[in-house]
């Protein structure tokens, strides 16, 4: 776990603690069905960080199924991921994302699926990170970074690294 300078504190679902730079201010909140959380970054409002839950469980043959694909650090097919279109979401549908990589990854100490593409509609790149938040897999909760393509590039590393001061409930 790294930390960052001169950061904020915040906490949601299993993420007991996230270090988001002084510079990524909180711009919305929403708490009803869908949990959602955005903070964007002072110096470029179109990028974003946010936490989502979307207020549904998935049903659990298709928990079982994430469950079972977060056993091991390992690079998803692209072409093999229909068993994954509940968890995936809006991430399955090819008029909405184009899913670039889809991985399993160690997260300080936890196992979680990354999503990498770009959203059609705004043309805006996506790296979203999928938590098993239930461990039975049927509730997950997701942290993201989005960003217009001119930005990703050049940010992903430091979102990275933001992402890298998670620690886990």
């Amino acid at each position: 776990m790294k930390t960052v300078e001169s950061s904020q504190k915040f906490s949601i679902g299993q993420i007991k603690e996230i270090s988001l730079p002084q510079n990524w201010i909180k711009v919305n909140e929403q708490n009803c069905e869908e949990d959602l959380v955005v903070f964007t970054n002072s110096d470029d409002v179109a990028t974003q960080i946010g936490f989502y839950y979307r207020g549904k469980p998935i049903s659990h043959s298709e928990g079982r199924v994430l469950e079972q694909c977060l056993q091991k650090e390992q690079i998803l097919s692209l072409d093999n991921l229909d068993s994954l279109k509940s968890v995936l979401a809006d991430f399955s549908y090819a008029e909405k994302f184009l899913l670039q990589s889809i991985v399993t990854s160690n997260l300080n100490g936890r196992i979680v699926l990354i999503v990498q593409g770009a959203w059609m509609k705004s043309q805006s790149l996506n790296y979203e990170i999928l938590i098993n938040a239930s461990g039975d897999g049927t509730v997950v909760q997701q942290v993201f970074f989005k960003a217009p393509a001119d930005v990703f590039t050049r940010q992903l590393p430091a979102i990275k690294q933001i992402f890298d001061t998670i620690v886990w409930i």
